[in-house]
Order: structure tokens, then C-alpha cells, then sequence
């Protein structure tokens, strides 16, 4: 477990797993929608997840997943 969290003390790391959260939005948002919007997410994911951590660029996303399933299905 520790190597995990050594692997989290890099920003480039960090950075890498942000991009790859946005990459999950877009491919869950081109599954339920058939479409790929670049939004705000785009932007904030990389930021919040390097101010406060993975934890937090994860609910970033997950939130940003629900909100997106729920508002485009109307």
C-alpha cells in the first residue's frame, strides 16, 4: 500500500491519473448519451486533483458523471 501512496506524491503522476478520469467521463458520456462534450470537468479535474488529492479528482468526477446522466436525459 505504501507504494501507491509514494506513486501520489508525484504531479506528473497526479496529473496522469486526472487526465485519466476525464477520459472515463468521456467514454461514460459516449456510452449513455452517444456524445462527447468538453466542458468544465476538462479543466477542473486536473486542478482539484492537484490541490486536494485523488480522492477528491475521483468525486469530481463520479459527481460530474451523475449530473451529466441526469440533465442530458431530459
Amino acid at each position: 500500500m505504501g507504494g501507491i501512496r509514494n506513486l501520489f506524491k508525484s504531479n506528473l503522476f497526479i496529473l496522469l491519473f486526472a487526465l485519466l478520469l476525464d477520459l472515463v467521463i468521456f467514454g461514460v458520456s459516449f456510452v449513455f448519451l452517444g456524445k462527447v462534450e468538453f466542458g468544465v470537468e476538462v479543466f477542473i479535474i486536473p486542478i482539484i486533483c492537484l490541490l486536494f488529492g485523488p480522492y477528491a479528482a475521483l468525486g469530481c468526477a463520479i459527481s460530474q458523471i451523475i449530473i451529466g446522466v441526469i440533465f442530458d436525459l431530459n
